[in-house]
């Protein structure tokens, strides 16, 4: 057996069991007893699935202490957030700062239990005109402030674990600008939460329709993993027969993501419901194995050249590297786009940093474009 024939096996079996414990069945004694649980629990937590994979077999058998341990991390770090999460609302709502709880926060309740649903981070969409007022608040919180005023979102951080994005929009102007234009006026789409004056949310159709921008945002550029299609199959075990599909067909046209809409859904369906996996079922389920729950730089090396892997593609890569444009400079360096006469000694600046603070990492860089190959795997929508 290779180990591409290893890790699928493997795959499956972490998904048996996950979808054991979504669909609140006990696992087969026999098939769990066949299993190769280290590696398991290996691959469940490069894919934040630790936990859901844990719930079923406990249900067969005592833990052992590699899943035990891995479990019992997920679930303290779960309530951790929890706890924080209620405390930054609660200042939001002291402070008069509309917001809304976004992706695990929400998509936990779709959940048999929430403690099956890993998180990693809690994302908030924020007033975009009070930011100022949210690092403030976040400071006085005990947060450090990691980033602030770059990219869609400021990033938070509190040991142990915690890290929190305080998003002013959802998408990015120059990396999703179609995404970016459909959320520009978000808040005329949002509800007011009955339990408080100024947390909003999404209605069921509109929150799967940012499930599946979101989803695929991560798909196309660096992957992403096992656990964005649970998310998909829990929240239309749970909504989907409620859904309006008049209104999801039309949104979803307008961002070109009804055709990826209706494969991943079958796809979900497929892992997580025990239905046979097609050929071209198995090479996306293979994808969103190797891309772990966050993707991976060979992913991202894929896209960036546009799957060529000409001289010239690998050309313009570093040419784009070493001179950011003006979209790209809007969001990642805002300060220097305001002040152009600063552009010359930022393109100066850029590589020297990089030099001296992460040379390993431009390393790496270099040789994955330079040993990048077009045949390498890929999902469909990468193609």
């Amino acid at each position: 057996m290779n180990n591409n024939d290893a890790l699928y096996n493997t795959s499956l079996d972490l998904t048996y069991l996950v979808s054991c414990s979504v669909n609140e069945t006990k696992p087969g004694l026999s098939r769990v007893n066949a299993m190769n649980l280290q590696n398991i629990s290996r691959l469940a937590e490069r894919h934040s699935l630790t936990a859901a994979a844990a719930f079923a077999i406990g249900q067969v058998m005592p833990l052992p202490d590699y899943f035990l341990e891995e479990k019992s991390k997920a679930v303290r770090k779960l309530a951790l957030y929890e706890i924080e999460s209620k405390r930054v609302f609660d200042a939001l709502e002291r402070n008069r700062i509309w917001y809304l709880p976004l992706k695990g926060s929400v998509l936990k309740h779709c959940y048999p239990k929430t403690a099956m649903r890993e998180m990693t981070d809690v994302d908030i969409l924020c007033d975009s005109s009070r930011m100022d007022d949210v690092l403030k608040i976040m400071k006085e919180l005990g947060f450090t402030c990691k980033q602030f005023g770059k990219g869609v979102h400021d990033l938070y951080f509190k040991a142990p674990v915690m890290e929190f994005e305080m998003h002013k929009r959802l998408f990015s102007d120059y990396r999703q600008p179609v995404f970016s234009e459909y959320y520009q006026n978000i808040k005329d789409r949002l509800i007011q939460d009955a339990q408080a004056s100024y947390r909003f949310r999404m209605s069921n159709e509109d929150l799967y329709i940012y499930l599946m921008c979101h989803i695929y945002k991560h798909y196309r550029y660096s992957g992403t993993g096992l656990r964005s299609l649970l998310d998909i199959y829990v929240f239309n075990k749970k909504y989907g027969g409620t859904l309006n599909r008049d209104y999801l067909t039309a949104e979803l046209t307008k961002l070109s993501l009804l055709s990826f809409e209706a494969e991943i859904t079958q796809l979900a369906k497929a892992v997580y419901s025990g239905k046979p996996v097609s050929e071209t079922e198995k090479k996306e389920f293979m994808f969103f194995t190797e891309s772990g729950c966050h993707g991976n730089n060979a992913n991202f090396t894929a896209h960036s050249l546009h799957n060529d892997d000409s001289g010239q593609s690998k050309r313009k890569y570093y040419l784009r590297r070493l001179f950011p444009g003006e979209a790209e400079l809007k969001t990642a360096n805002p300060f220097v786009y305001r002040h152009r006469f600063l552009y010359p000694a930022l393109i100066v600046y850029r590589p020297v940093k990089g030099l001296i603070v992460h040379p390993k990492k431009l390393l790496k860089e270099y040789r994955r474009i330079k040993n990048f190959k077009s045949t390498e795997n890929k999902g469909r929508y990468n193609e």
